[in-house]
């Protein structure tokens, strides 16, 4: 990497503006997709769990615990022990009975315990009830499930139950609204407080106007976090049982909200909270009683904004970004620390200031990012390129430099408009027009630096010097589809920096590691270039290249030349030619004496083609005569005509098999029409049979023949998933009537209803009907034909076609899947085939990535077993 393109990567990623705005980019990111939501919870729940809020005087909770249950009963209980309760209950004068138990159905075995339980209800009036919504089964949809409507009927209040559990199953808060189709019901917490004060509207209702929505969806509002007075068993708890049997005194619960409800482990309704964990998790009873309380005291906690979220974060990051480069970098690690403590003071002060959360953790691992980008990257990478500039000095040969100084500004931006094909384009010399095209007298908003392509709006301007004078381009883009990848090609353009006659790159003098890079600089910077633009430009060829000496020993060879002639990397060089060539299968040495003779003495050019174990390859050998004396030889270009030999193989089979094997027939046709035309033979039946057998036969061959080069020109993405069951039922179908001619009786009764594949469903078809029609055209009379299909090793499906025929002969086996093969002992019994059938088989087969193996046994059968992948869900 020579300094220029060096310099121009690093001032760009240190420039402060180019980073902020990386860094902005990060936030959005994270702030979008949520990235850092883990960690800001951990945040919240230790800002909650070290500030909890005072313990409410005038909350209680009737608890129905284990102690109840084991004095009362199993769950649930009979309404009548509620209203005993209520009854109980109204007499200490509470402010109001909150029940966090589900009145859904009647009760069924004691419908006089509802009347009860209303009654109780009535003589109360200050009882509220919950609601609740969830599906009613676990196929249907969410519903609300209300009160039974004796009871709703006597209630002061109802509200929903619902508590919203985060990502990690901690329950930190819930909405205040919400219901199916429109968030009617308040939570229960907050019914509580509204029917309190008697207002008809909830001081914490949203500002958002609520829209019709369908009935089937649930609507939710007013989203708050939750303060809690501390852990489980905060709120002070009075067993139902001690309650029911007055062991509580009265005035333990006067003027007081009194919440009912569950905490025995066995009945489930237990909730993780920041304050109590995973491993004690709180009773939903004492969560609502909680959200009441937080509500009473008017300290919910609501989530900042989304573009407060933003701004902050956002604002954060670029307090970091525009400090740490304004410092020195021994400060730069305390500055990170600082503006890091400070987010998190900034969070936690917001939060219990104002009640309101801002979650810190992207701008906290935005920060942490910038501090690497702006330090460790920028000094690493520079003392990196200065050790392999320093190693490569000693190293580097002295070749000369290849640049685009010497060619004149005028001629430049022709070639770079020939190139890019700007929509506009100017040449300026000292601020003048000297060229343009499509110019509308743009100019750059700020000073350019030499050498370096700076990119606005939809220009690309660069300035550079030439014979000391001062040039500017300014290419143009409008509605361009490639405009990054021909701005990219752009700082790939190396152009003069300084004005001085040895064309010094330019380097600022306050960069103590740019005077470092000073004293190597103009040894490396010529020859470095030049060796990297021949190395790698013969390293790209698509062809092998072989230079030598005069006598043949090899001074150059590149890496395509080493693989194609199976040599390992940087073996090839030192060599004798002679002795690489030597290791071809070529078995007369005297015919690469001959080459060398021809090249060296004659000066003529020469090709050879080698045929590999693997491939085929041609050698072509022409003179290398430079100007100066002493440096001639060879060079021999090596190129891999595998595939054009393949080409050729194939051509020259398809010209044998038109020729023969579909011209025969024709001929065969032609010599009866003319025996019929000159009245030799009678136009009879037999005669008709005998030109349509000869007529279908050309059929059958054009018919194989254009099926074997549609299954090569498949591509696999036109494949799709398809039945194998439906696939192996069609071919059947297809060939049973060709089976039932001879008497032969195809089975295929299959374990599974379908198997699925992804594939081309007509070619696996036609791959079957040609083995059914196979071992149909090999099989006796009298037979069976059967086939199965089962799921094999490796997800797999195994395919057997199995035959009770003539069998194939083992000398036979390895080719029969080539094209135009036939059977000696067939071919001699008069079942002549196209030798096309089975080559199509194999081919659709790889196609699938899938493998065909055949099993036979002479006058016993033959078995094809066919393995496809199965299809993926």
């Amino acid at each position: 990497m020579n300094y220029t393109s060096l310099r121009q990567s690093n001032q760009s990623l240190l420039q402060p503006y180019l980073l902020a705005v990386i860094m902005i980019g990060v936030v959005v990111l994270f702030e979008t997709f949520g990235v850092a939501r883990k960690l800001d919870q951990i945040f919240y729940d230790t800002y909650i769990q070290r500030a909890p809020i005072p313990v409410p005087e005038n909350t209680v909770i009737v608890a129905v615990d284990e102690k109840s249950l084991s004095a009362l009963g199993q769950w649930p209980w009979r309404r009548s022990l509620h209203a005993q309760l209520l009854r109980y209950l109204s007499s200490a004068m509470p402010t109001a009975i909150i029940f966090d138990i589900l009145f859904a159905e009647s009760d069924k075995t004691s419908p006089q315990d509802d009347k009860m339980l209303a009654n109780a209800m009535r003589e109360a009036n200050n009882v509220l009830i919950p609601v609740h919504i969830h599906p009613l089964s676990n196929r249907s949809g969410l519903s609300e499930i209300p009160p039974i409507k004796p009871l709703a009927d006597q209630a002061v209040g109802i509200g929903h139950a619902q508590v919203e559990l985060d990502s990690d199953g901690i329950a930190r808060g819930l909405y205040l609204r919400e219901g199916m189709g429109k968030a009617y019901w308040p939570a229960l917490s907050l019914a509580a407080l509204k029917w309190h004060k008697d207002a008809r509207t909830s001081p914490f209702e949203s500002d958002i106007d609520a829209t019709d929505t369908s009935p089937y969806i649930n609507v939710r509002e007013d989203f708050r976090l939750i303060p809690f007075s501390g852990g489980a068993g905060s709120i002070k708890t009075y067993s139902y049982i001690d309650v029911l049997s007055g062991a509580i005194p009265e005035e333990a619960f006067q003027h007081r909200f009194v919440f009912i409800g569950s905490t025995a482990a066995g009945l489930g309704d237990f909730l993780s909270t920041p304050v109590s964990g995973l491993a004690s998790p709180m009773s939903g009873v004492e969560f609502h009683a909680n959200v009441f309380n937080a509500l009473q005291s008017k300290q919910t906690i609501e989530l900042v904004p989304p573009f407060w979220q933003y701004f902050f974060s956002i604002a954060v990051v670029l307090v970091a970004v525009l400090t740490i480069q304004r410092i020195k970098p021994e400060r730069t690690l305390p500055s990170v620390l600082i503006i890091l403590i400070g987010t998190c003071l900034f969070s936690f002060l917001l939060l219990y200031s104002l009640n309101r959360w801002f979650q810190p953790s992207t701008a906290i691992i935005a920060i942490i990012i910038v501090y690497p980008l702006w330090t460790w990257r920028r000094i690493m990478q520079l003392n990196k390129f200065l050790n392999r500039e320093l190693i490569a000095l000693s190293k580097e040969p002295h070749l000369s430099q290849l640049s685009l100084e010497k060619i004149k500004p005028g001629e430049l931006i022709e070639q770079l408009a020939f190139v890019l094909q700007p929509s506009g384009w100017v040449l300026l010399e000292k601020s003048i027009v000297h060229k343009a095209e499509h110019y509308e007298g743009q100019m750059p908003s700020v000073a350019l630096e030499p050498g370096l392509w700076r990119h606005e709006g939809a220009g690309s301007w660069v300035v550079f010097f030439h014979q000391g004078s001062p040039w500017t381009i300014g290419l143009f883009w409008h509605q361009d589809k490639q405009i990054d990848k021909k701005r990219a090609h752009l700082h790939r353009i190396q152009l003069s920096t300084t004005s001085t006659a040895s064309g010094k790159p330019y380097i600022p003098t306050f960069e103590k590691l740019a005077r470092r890079i000073e004293q190597v600089q103009d040894a490396i910077h010529n020859m470095q270039q030049m060796r990297r633009f021949v190395s790698e430009g013969f390293d790209k060829m698509p062809d092998g290249v072989v230079v030598t000496d005069p006598i043949g020993g090899i001074i150059f060879a590149n890496r395509h030349s080493e693989k194609l002639l199976d040599s390992a990397a940087g073996s090839l060089t030192g060599l004798p030619l002679i002795k690489v060539l030597s290791a071809l299968p070529v078995t007369d040495i005297k015919h690469w004496q001959e080459v060398f003779n021809q090249v060296l003495l004659k000066n003529r050019p020469i090709s050879v083609e080698v045929r590999l174990s693997h491939s085929d390859i041609m050698l072509q050998f022409a003179p290398f005569i430079p100007a100066e004396p002493g440096e001639s030889g060879m060079i021999v270009n090596i190129s891999d005509i595998t595939a054009l030999k393949e080409e050729q193989r194939k051509k020259n089979e398809t010209i044998d098999f038109l020729s023969h094997d579909l011209r025969s027939p024709l001929v065969s046709q032609l010599a009866l029409l003319d025996t019929i035309s000159r009245n030799e033979k009678q136009f009879t039946p037999e005669l008709l049979a005998q030109i349509r057998s000869h007529a279908q036969r050309s059929m059958n061959l054009a018919e194989q023949f254009l099926q074997v080069a549609r299954a090569e020109q498949t591509e696999k993405t036109s494949f799709y998933d398809c039945d194998l069951v439906t696939i192996i039922c069609n071919a059947v179908d297809s060939t049973i009537h060709s089976a039932s001619q001879k008497h032969i009786q195809l089975e295929f009764e299959p374990d599974m209803d379908e198997a699925w594949t992804k594939g081309n469903p007509e070619l696996l078809e036609r791959a079957l009907i040609n083995l059914i029609g196979n071992s149909i055209k090999y099989s006796p009379g009298k037979t069976t034909i059967s086939l199965s299909l089962m799921s094999g090793p490796n997800e797999h499906w195994s395919i057997l076609v199995a035959d009770q025929g003539q069998g194939i002969d083992k000398d036979e086996i390895p080719h029969i899947f080539n094209s135009f093969h036939r059977q000696k002992k067939t071919e001699t019994e008069g079942n002549h085939g196209t030798g096309l059938g089975l080559r199509f088989v194999k081919i659709v087969i790889e196609k699938h990535n899938g493998t065909l193996e055949v099993e036979s046994k002479l006058n016993q059968g033959t078995i094809f077993r066919i393995q496809l992948l199965r299809s993926i869900d």
